[in-house]
């Protein structure tokens, strides 16, 4: 199975290219990207032009393919239309992911495309790891570390996961 990092979001609601914020003396994206690799995994970045930097800093380390950059969905589907299935996606915005996320996920891959969610005060959280085949979405794979609910979307997410750390 291949590993996509998803690295070529305009960051709109941050402001600025959040794959490139520093935590723990990694960025965002360096954090996803080993916790493909560390679970045994080939490592690919989606990167676009919605990102410049990022892309840019992609190429200069990981091996990476360009998407035109239309969302989630469109991108992963050209990624499909590439590479095949099936894919673990990874979102470069979790702080929090590790290598045992993907090894869990993965062991319980059934053939069929599956979201990774939670449940958090009796809501479904997404987390934004979904393993994705040529199969519409088949079921939810439910993490119990709750940390997977915290990913960076705003500055005021960064602002309350800096001050916690």
């Amino acid at each position: 199975m291949l590993g996509i990092v998803m690295a070529g979001g305009r960051s709109s609601r941050m402001g600025f290219e959040k794959q490139l914020i520093n935590f723990g003396g990694l960025t965002l994206l360096d954090i996803a990207c080993n916790a493909i690799m560390d679970a045994g995994l080939t490592c690919l970045v989606a990167v676009s032009k919605n990102a410049p930097k990022t892309m840019e800093y992609a190429i200069s380390r990981y091996n990476c393919i360009i998407t035109p950059g239309n969302g989630y969905s469109m991108d992963v589907s050209f990624i499909l239309n590439l590479v095949g299935s099936p894919l673990i996606t990874v979102p470069s915005d979790l702080p929090f992911i590790k290598k045992n996320h993907v090894l869990s996920m993965m062991r319980n891959f059934t053939g069929k495309s599956m979201a990774g969610v939670l449940l958090r005060d009796g809501k479904i959280v997404y987390t934004g790891i979904n393993i994705v085949s040529n199969s519409i979405f088949d079921h939810l794979y439910f993490f119990e570390d709750y940390s997977l609910s915290l990913n960076l979307n705003t500055a005021k997410d960064l602002e309350i996961l800096m001050k916690s750390i």
